[in-house]
């Protein structure tokens, strides 16, 4: 192979990452200079459940990195409406600034993101927390699931009713 691209590397499992590394080396076991380009977000990682851990991702970039690869951070954020992003880089921040130090738990760092997209113009919140009543002695997320409908925010062009 002349190259290997990832993309999602964070629900990347062991073997999958061993297969990769054999792709992106040489017969003496080296990377290749130039050959692999992962890209992947350890704190987007979701696929637990078939093998795949942030860890695996860290470690494979470690190696990269130490090889030479060039390690580049993507921070615009091109998808969202900048409230939005601030929203986020608000919450997150906080919500991964007290995370405990575990030496068995991996934790990647929380980065801001950078709002590139054009603001719409929207006038209404970025983000709106609802706080769902509970019945006791039943599950919070059936309450909430049947609450969420009744919750009605009129969009552009329609009328609430």
């Amino acid at each position: 192979f002349d190259y290997v691209f990832v993309d999602e590397f964070q629900d990347t499992d062991r073997t999958q990452a061993r297969i990769i590394e054999r792709l992106a080396s040489d017969r003496t076991g080296a990377f290749v200079d130039g050959r692999t380009l992962i890209v992947g977000d350890p704190k987007q990682s979701i696929y637990g459940f078939r093998r795949a851990d942030p860890e695996t991702y860290q470690r494979f970039s470690d190696r990269l990195i130490a090889a030479g690869a060039e390690q580049r951070r993507l921070k615009e954020q091109y998808r969202s409406d900048p409230k939005l992003v601030a929203d986020f880089n608000a919450m997150f921040a906080q919500v991964f600034a007290n995370e405990t130090s575990d030496a068995n738990v991996f934790r990647p760092a929380y980065r801001d993101l950078v709002a590139a997209a054009p603001t719409t113009g929207d006038p209404r919140p970025a983000t709106t927390f609802l706080h769902a009543s509970h019945t006791e002695g039943r599950a919070p997320q059936l309450d909430e699931a049947e609450q969420i409908p009744q919750w009605n925010l009129p969009r552009r062009g329609t009328r609430k009713r």
